[in-house]
């Protein structure tokens, strides 16, 4: 059984001031987000590829938005929405990281781990590709408390992720991690 966004907050009386989403991909969620009201939100993608795509899935509602800035921050007076974004990965350190690249699935089982049993388990998956990103903290990320929520999907990186973000000030209120996550393959 699938759920919604919609279908969690109802089920768990969430009360979601902001999303913080890690592994963002192409900006899927955003509507959602939108959707279900939520007023703060942070999206991050290492790839700059990937990133334009989310950026692009933003333009309808932040048309001043016409460049692909690395970091932006952008306003809607009509959504009453707040949005950070960054084109980097986050980790339990800073600096640059190589990344294993796959265009067959639109760039989704991108990782910083070195593949091993995904090649197994997806053989028609093949990483032909690798880039440096940055990387950064989760906790020099946060620009306040309003955040409340976690969306990670990193490939099995999601520890290393956490461990970047032990010193955040105001911890979340009440996280509830989705988390598509596969044991490391170290």
């Amino acid at each position: 059984m699938v759920f919604t966004l919609k279908d969690l907050v109802k089920l768990y009386s969430l009360k979601i001031s902001g999303v913080i989403h890690i592994g963002a991909h192409y900006g899927e969620e955003y509507k959602s987000y939108v959707e279900n009201k939520i007023k703060n939100l942070i999206f991050v993608e290492p790839l700059p590829d990937n990133y334009h795509h989310l950026l692009d899935a933003l333009k309808p509602d932040f048309p001043s938005l016409e460049s692909y800035p690395e970091r932006c921050e952008l306003f809607s007076p009509k959504l009453q929405t707040r949005i950070f974004t960054y084109n980097l990965a986050l980790g339990n350190q800073t600096g640059k990281m190589q990344m294993f690249v796959e265009t067959v699935n639109q760039s989704q089982s991108s990782s910083v781990l070195k593949p091993k049993q995904h090649l197994q388990q997806y053989p028609h998956i093949t990483f032909d590709e690798q880039q440096d990103v940055c990387l950064e903290k989760l906790d020099r990320l946060m620009p306040e408390s309003c955040f409340n929520t976690i969306n990670i999907d990193v490939q099995g990186y999601e520890l290393e992720v956490f461990k970047g973000g032990v010193d955040i000030p105001n911890p979340l209120s009440h996280p509830f991690r989705l988390v598509r996550a596969t044991l490391s393959e170290k």
